[in-house]
Protein backbone atom coordinates (compact mmCIF):
# COMPACT_ATOMS: atom_id res chain seq x y z
CA UNK A 1 0.00 0.00 0.00
CA UNK A 2 1.11 3.54 -0.51
CA UNK A 3 2.41 4.77 2.81
CA UNK A 4 3.53 8.14 1.55
CA UNK A 5 1.40 11.27 1.59
CA UNK A 6 -0.69 11.94 -1.47
CA UNK A 7 1.10 13.57 -4.38
CA UNK A 8 -0.61 16.92 -4.71
CA UNK A 9 -0.07 20.22 -6.39
CA UNK A 10 -1.82 23.57 -6.36
CA UNK A 11 -5.61 23.68 -6.09
CA UNK A 12 -7.53 22.75 -9.21
CA UNK A 13 -10.71 24.37 -10.51
CA UNK A 14 -12.72 22.76 -7.70
CA UNK A 15 -10.43 24.29 -5.08
CA UNK A 16 -9.06 20.90 -4.07
CA UNK A 17 -5.39 19.95 -4.53
CA UNK A 18 -4.45 17.82 -7.50
CA UNK A 19 -1.30 16.15 -8.76
CA UNK A 20 1.28 18.21 -10.61
CA UNK A 21 1.60 15.52 -13.29
CA UNK A 22 -0.70 13.10 -15.06
CA UNK A 23 -2.03 10.17 -13.07
CA UNK A 24 -0.61 7.73 -15.59
CA UNK A 25 2.84 9.32 -15.21
CA UNK A 26 2.67 8.87 -11.44
CA UNK A 27 1.72 5.22 -11.83
CA UNK A 28 4.53 4.51 -14.27
CA UNK A 29 4.60 2.19 -17.24
CA UNK A 30 2.86 -0.66 -15.41
CA UNK A 31 -0.16 1.39 -14.37
CA UNK A 32 -2.46 -1.45 -15.39
CA UNK A 33 -1.11 -3.99 -12.89
CA UNK A 34 -1.44 -3.95 -9.13
CA UNK A 35 -3.21 -0.58 -9.01
CA UNK A 36 -6.27 0.02 -6.87
CA UNK A 37 -8.60 2.58 -8.41
CA UNK A 38 -10.72 3.84 -5.51
CA UNK A 39 -13.52 6.14 -6.67
CA UNK A 40 -15.08 8.19 -3.88
CA UNK A 41 -18.42 9.83 -4.54
CA UNK A 42 -22.13 9.71 -3.88
CA UNK A 43 -24.46 7.50 -5.90
CA UNK A 44 -25.12 8.85 -9.41
CA UNK A 45 -21.82 10.78 -9.47
CA UNK A 46 -20.27 8.93 -12.41
CA UNK A 47 -18.21 6.18 -10.77
CA UNK A 48 -19.46 3.46 -13.13
CA UNK A 49 -18.98 5.78 -16.12
CA UNK A 50 -15.38 6.37 -14.99
CA UNK A 51 -14.87 2.59 -14.86
CA UNK A 52 -16.21 2.33 -18.42
CA UNK A 53 -13.81 5.07 -19.55
CA UNK A 54 -10.83 3.32 -17.92
CA UNK A 55 -11.93 0.08 -19.55
CA UNK A 56 -12.31 1.73 -22.98
CA UNK A 57 -8.82 3.27 -22.75
CA UNK A 58 -7.22 -0.02 -21.67
CA UNK A 59 -6.22 1.16 -18.21
CA UNK A 60 -8.20 -1.68 -16.63
CA UNK A 61 -9.73 -4.89 -17.92
CA UNK A 62 -13.32 -6.02 -17.39
CA UNK A 63 -12.36 -8.33 -14.54
CA UNK A 64 -10.84 -5.40 -12.64
CA UNK A 65 -14.25 -3.96 -11.79
CA UNK A 66 -15.34 -5.02 -8.31
CA UNK A 67 -18.76 -3.41 -8.01
CA UNK A 68 -20.48 -3.33 -4.64
CA UNK A 69 -23.93 -2.75 -6.16
CA UNK A 70 -23.39 -5.58 -8.64
CA UNK A 71 -22.30 -7.92 -5.84
CA UNK A 72 -25.28 -6.85 -3.73
CA UNK A 73 -27.54 -7.73 -6.68
CA UNK A 74 -25.80 -11.12 -7.03
CA UNK A 75 -26.05 -11.90 -3.30
CA UNK A 76 -29.59 -10.64 -2.61
CA UNK A 77 -31.36 -10.13 -5.94
CA UNK A 78 -31.74 -6.40 -5.23
CA UNK A 79 -29.58 -3.34 -5.79
CA UNK A 80 -30.63 -1.76 -2.49
CA UNK A 81 -31.02 -4.77 -0.14
CA UNK A 82 -28.35 -4.18 2.49
CA UNK A 83 -29.23 -7.29 4.51
CA UNK A 84 -26.12 -9.12 3.32
CA UNK A 85 -23.72 -6.17 3.21
CA UNK A 86 -21.27 -7.80 5.64
CA UNK A 87 -20.92 -10.77 3.27
CA UNK A 88 -20.88 -8.50 0.19
CA UNK A 89 -18.02 -6.38 1.54
CA UNK A 90 -16.12 -9.40 2.85
CA UNK A 91 -16.26 -10.95 -0.61
CA UNK A 92 -15.34 -7.67 -2.35
CA UNK A 93 -12.39 -7.13 0.01
CA UNK A 94 -11.08 -10.64 -0.56
CA UNK A 95 -11.44 -10.35 -4.33
CA UNK A 96 -9.69 -6.96 -4.24
CA UNK A 97 -6.77 -8.27 -2.17
CA UNK A 98 -6.32 -11.38 -4.32
CA UNK A 99 -6.31 -9.48 -7.60
CA UNK A 100 -3.81 -6.94 -6.27
CA UNK A 101 -1.63 -9.70 -4.79
CA UNK A 102 -1.40 -11.21 -8.27
CA UNK A 103 -0.44 -7.90 -9.85
CA UNK A 104 -3.86 -7.16 -11.34
CA UNK A 105 -5.64 -3.83 -11.31
CA UNK A 106 -8.85 -3.33 -9.33
CA UNK A 107 -11.51 -0.68 -9.80
CA UNK A 108 -13.53 -0.72 -6.56
CA UNK A 109 -16.88 0.54 -7.85
CA UNK A 110 -18.82 1.80 -4.85
CA UNK A 111 -19.26 5.06 -2.94
CA UNK A 112 -16.24 4.33 -0.70
CA UNK A 113 -17.54 7.03 1.66
CA UNK A 114 -17.40 4.98 4.87
CA UNK A 115 -13.99 5.98 6.24
CA UNK A 116 -13.72 3.00 8.60
CA UNK A 117 -14.50 0.50 5.86
CA UNK A 118 -12.21 2.30 3.37
CA UNK A 119 -9.34 2.47 5.89
CA UNK A 120 -9.74 -1.21 6.82
CA UNK A 121 -9.55 -2.19 3.15
CA UNK A 122 -6.42 -0.10 2.58
CA UNK A 123 -4.77 -1.50 5.72
CA UNK A 124 -5.39 -5.05 4.45
CA UNK A 125 -3.80 -4.54 1.03
CA UNK A 126 -0.56 -6.08 -0.18
CA UNK A 127 2.55 -3.98 0.45
CA UNK A 128 3.42 -1.38 -2.18
CA UNK A 129 -0.07 -1.34 -3.68
CA UNK A 130 -0.46 1.77 -5.80
CA UNK A 131 -3.71 3.53 -4.95
CA UNK A 132 -5.43 6.17 -7.01
CA UNK A 133 -8.35 7.74 -5.16
CA UNK A 134 -10.63 9.52 -7.60
CA UNK A 135 -13.05 12.04 -6.09
CA UNK A 136 -16.34 12.49 -7.94
CA UNK A 137 -18.82 15.09 -6.79
CA UNK A 138 -20.81 16.74 -9.56
CA UNK A 139 -23.29 19.52 -8.77
CA UNK A 140 -26.31 18.40 -6.77
CA UNK A 141 -28.69 19.16 -9.65
CA UNK A 142 -26.75 16.76 -11.88
CA UNK A 143 -26.78 14.07 -9.16
CA UNK A 144 -30.53 14.48 -8.77
CA UNK A 145 -31.14 14.15 -12.51
CA UNK A 146 -28.97 11.04 -12.80
CA UNK A 147 -30.51 9.53 -9.66
CA UNK A 148 -34.03 10.14 -10.98
CA UNK A 149 -33.17 8.08 -14.09
CA UNK A 150 -31.93 5.15 -11.96
CA UNK A 151 -34.01 1.96 -11.84
CA UNK A 152 -33.95 2.23 -8.03
CA UNK A 153 -33.41 5.91 -7.16
CA UNK A 154 -32.30 6.91 -3.71
CA UNK A 155 -34.48 9.18 -1.57
CA UNK A 156 -33.45 12.81 -2.12
CA UNK A 157 -32.47 13.38 1.52
CA UNK A 158 -29.98 10.48 1.32
CA UNK A 159 -28.50 11.80 -1.92
CA UNK A 160 -28.11 15.30 -0.46
CA UNK A 161 -26.47 13.93 2.71
CA UNK A 162 -23.95 11.87 0.72
CA UNK A 163 -23.21 14.86 -1.54
CA UNK A 164 -22.34 16.86 1.59
CA UNK A 165 -20.15 14.03 2.89
CA UNK A 166 -18.02 14.27 -0.25
CA UNK A 167 -17.92 18.08 -0.03
CA UNK A 168 -16.62 17.79 3.53
CA UNK A 169 -13.91 15.20 2.80
CA UNK A 170 -10.39 16.06 3.89
CA UNK A 171 -8.43 15.06 0.79
CA UNK A 172 -5.25 14.67 2.81
CA UNK A 173 -6.94 11.82 4.73
CA UNK A 174 -7.70 9.83 1.56
CA UNK A 175 -5.26 7.07 0.55
CA UNK A 176 -2.72 7.17 -2.26
CA UNK A 177 -2.68 9.72 -5.04
CA UNK A 178 -5.89 11.76 -4.82
CA UNK A 179 -7.29 13.32 -7.98
CA UNK A 180 -10.57 14.84 -9.12
CA UNK A 181 -12.36 12.75 -11.75
CA UNK A 182 -11.81 15.27 -14.54
CA UNK A 183 -8.04 14.68 -14.31
CA UNK A 184 -8.19 10.95 -15.02
CA UNK A 185 -7.11 10.29 -18.61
Amino acid sequence: MSASAPVTGPPGPSGHPHPPRAVSEHLGRQSRHGVLWLPVGPPASGKSELAARLLATGQIDEDAIVGITRLRQMFTGSLRNRGSDAAVFEFADRLTRERLRHGCAVYRDGTNLDAKRRDALVASLPPDTKIVTVVLNPPLAQLRATNAASPEPLPDDVLVRLHHVVNDLAWADLPGTVVPAFEVP
